[in-house]
């Protein structure tokens, strides 16, 4: 079916609204993110709509400070034609305003009231968690609105929100809320929720799936977002790539033999001049990568039909190799590994060279994957890194240039790409022929029943690593199929309000070969409301101490059991890098029921955990939860070794205390003598880098006669002022009359 029969077919409408928050809260760094963002995904997703009509989105933002007000008017606006208006904050936050304004206005008689009908919104909340004010009576006629029942809802927090408080009301749950500590990670979260809504008001899934399953699809991101680190804030880039025009009709590019074979020997390459590598390029790549694992979403093959929405799909192999990044200056080559470090001068590198010069082109800058030959088969990384190990096997090593960054012929003009078909025509007009450097293996796709059935030919049955998809929205897809992992159960966190005495979220780790653990992650989908009922008893029998401190989603602490649960993981994508470098597992040694924290190690992070079922087969044993799990089918980038701390001889920074008081209580000898004692702590850990919290706070408690005699509370924060406050709190709360200071 053409665009054009879809464009003449009446189809509903999904609208996303915005209530910002502009209250002078916001000011400053906070309302100039927003501005940014806005402004930007905005005037990406216009220029996507102009170019396909059919996706019928809409937007409707609302600025509210001490009243409310509809920055877009009288009713939601096509977003093809919306303009951003740049915000301003000041005054004090009125939500019941806000919340009264939505309702009146979720109606089909004011702003539902297109022909065609809506399907049903997506409603985000953007605010900085502080004072909400009075809005109780205004929320419980919000509540009655069916527009708002049957909404998709999230809410991002510039900062820390109260538990139980309106936003997690607001969502429905506190899954459905993402705290953002600082403007990065809220540039991060609203662009990345933004773009899942952006797929749930297309259509895709707003018209076919249950409002329930809509939500649960928001609130996985939510998750996962909340569960990564923060991105660095010293890299800037883009937050979506250039949004494609309507998707041009080509033909399907020729499709090349996956397993191409090609001689090992290093055939002659004219010499190429070697150079110093220019200031600046290593940033250049870093940010590069920065932005593609941002745009990436991870899916398995069950989820394409929910997911990967689209007219048109670009589909390319994905290799089992090592980012590369080609500079060509006209006279020189430079290549750099993802890390920014200048590669050898590989045959697959100089004869890219070879072929930038007999194409006239006068500058580029082309990313690609480097990957071992393939004459027996799929090759790993480990095969890369061997080669890359002997300059005698250098011959063995292939190029698969997949994208252009940017591109300038001899007459100084630009390759500018309308779309993925345009950028990998590029490709093979430069690379075609080559013996070591070639195009990535492509090929495109007009439904989603020919998406999955190159899936199935290029992954199940030729074995490569999965398929990365481009479509004619600003989206790529990476395919490949779930990974399943048997994992220790480590501890859980319990929920909040009607949810409390049920487990909410699941600690779990791997064990290394000292038998040690390593903690991967957390999660809680996958469980069902009776499996999350009937686990808290018997996880809560298990609660053992320990100096480890980590909390979920929610902020709530983890409760460390003792490890006796086994329980089997499916995964989307494992990831050994973020935007802030190598992800950093922590360590825990168990020692006589009391779980200490060793050291860190780099390791890995799962995409999309969901847990699948108990494994009473298994056993709490390094063979049964053993690392290689993972590294048996997916490589890490480059060998890596344990971080200082763990290696012989190293050590942590030294922490820096910050507050130190004690108080003393005893009763007089004819009471028998009780001895009570409070010890206040609060020290910098100055170890941040290895996975540690910022600050701490211990609150030690002894008394005599106590059945319990001594115990212990810890808090933990990234920011001093706010840990000092607790310290104050629990000493106000807790040093009463006659208790004397110790010093």
């Amino acid at each position: 079916m053409s665009l054009t029969t879809v464009n003449s077919i009446p189809r509903k409408t999904g609208v996303l609204f915005f209530l910002i928050d502009t209250s002078s809260a916001m000011a400053g760094s906070k309302i100039n993110a927003v501005n940014e963002v806005m402004e930007r995904i905005v005037s990406e997703m216009g220029a996507l709509c102009s170019a396909n009509t059919a996706l019928g989105i809409q937007v409707a933002v609302m600025a509210f400070s001490d009243e409310a007000r509809w920055i877009t008017g009288s009713g939601p606006e096509d977003i093809a034609g919306f303009s951003w208006r740049t915000l301003a904050a000041g005054g004090n936050a009125n939500y019941g305003a806000a919340l009264r304004e939505l309702q009146e206005k979720l109606s089909r008689k004011v702003f539902m009231r297109d022909s065609k009908g809506y399907y049903p919104p997506v409603i985000f909340m953007l605010g900085s968690g502080g004072s909400f004010g009075n809005y109780e009576d205004s929320f419980t006629e919000l509540q009655k609105n069916k527009w708002y029942i049957n909404a998709v809802k999230a809410v991002i927090s510039m900062g820390k929100h109260p538990a139980e408080s309106l936003f997690e009301q607001f969502a429905g749950c506190p899954d459905a809320v993402f705290d953002a500590p600082g403007p990065a990670a809220f540039r991060e979260g609203l662009h990345n929720t933004i773009l899942r809504a952006v797929e749930i008001a297309a259509g895709n899934i707003a018209g076919e799936a249950k409002a329930g399953m809509r939500q649960e699809a928001l609130n996985g991101l939510i998750r996962d977002l909340a569960a990564a680190p923060l991105p660095s804030p010293t890299l800037t880039a883009p937050l979506l790539p250039p949004a494609p025009a309507a998707a041009p009709s080509l033909p399907s590019a020729p499709a090349a033999p996956l397993l191409q074979s090609v001689p090992t020997a290093a055939a002659p390459i004219p010499p190429v001049k070697p150079a110093n590598v220019p200031a600046g390029l290593a940033e250049q790549v870093i940010a590069y990568k920065t932005r593609i694992v941002k745009n990436y979403i991870s899916l398995c093959p069950a989820q394409i039909d929910e997911r990967v929405i689209g007219n048109h799909f670009y589909i390319t192999r994905k290799y089992d190799g090592e980012l590369s990044v080609l500079f060509w200056n006209g006279e020189h080559i430079f290549a750099l590994n993802s890390g920014g470090k200048p590669r050898p001068m590989l045959p697959c590198i100089a004869e890219a060279a070879q072929m930038l010069k007999a194409a006239g082109v006068r500058e580029a800058v082309i990313p690609a994957e480097l990957y071992a030959c393939e004459d027996s088969g799929r090759t790993r990384v480990f095969d890369v890194l061997a080669a890359l190990a002997e300059s005698s096997r250098y011959g063995e090593l292939r190029l698969a240039v997949f994208d252009i960054i940017s591109l300038t012929d001899a007459g100084g003009t630009s390759f500018t790409s309308h779309g993925y078909g345009d950028t990998h025509t590029k490709l093979r007009e430069i690379f075609s022929g080559g013996r070591y450097c070639a195009p990535v293996c492509f090929t495109s796709a007009s439904s989603k029943t020919e998406l999955k059935e190159t899936f199935n030919t290029w992954v199940n049955d030729d074995g490569s690593e999965g398929i990365v998809v481009r479509s004619d929205l600003p989206m790529v897809y990476k395919i490949k199929p779930r990974l399943s992992i048997d994992a220790a159960i480590i501890g859980f966190s319990e929920g909040s309000g009607e949810s409390a005495g049920q487990v909410r979220t699941l600690l779990y780790a791997l064990m290394t070969e000292d038998g040690r653990y390593q903690v991967i992650g957390r999660t809680g989908n996958g469980l069902s409301a009776e499996q999350k009922h009937e686990l808290y008893p018997v996880l809560l029998e298990r609660e053992i101490k320990s100096n480890y401190i980590e909390t979920d989603s929610n902020h709530v602490a983890f409760r460390l059991i003792r490890p006796g649960l086994v329980m089997e993981l499916s995964v989307n994508d494992v990831l050994f890098e973020n935007s802030s470098g190598s992800v950093i597992n922590p360590l825990l040694e168990l020692n006589s029921n009391f779980w200490r924290r060793s050291g860190t190690i780099p390791g890995f992070s799962f995409v999309s955990p969901v847990f699948e079922r108990f494994r009473e087969d298994k056993g709490i044993n390094p063979q049964d939860l053993r690392i290689s799990q993972v590294y048996d089918h997916i490589a890490p980038p480059q060998a890596q070794s344990l971080s200082e701390d763990n290696r012989a001889g190293g050590s942590l920074p030294q922490s820096a205390m910050l507050r130190r008081e004690v108080y003393r209580k005893e009763s007089a000898a004819k009471a028998g003598g009780k001895l009570m004692v409070q010890k206040f702590l609060v020290w910098k850990t100055n170890k941040e880098e290895y996975g540690y919290p910022a600050y701490v706070l211990s609150v030690t408690n002894f008394s005599s006669e106590r059945n319990e005699i001594l115990t212990t509370e810890m808090r933990i924060s990234s920011d001093e002022k706010q840990i000092l406050g607790l310290c104050d709190d629990f000493i106000a709360k807790n040093v009463k009359k006659g208790w004397d200071p110790v010093t």
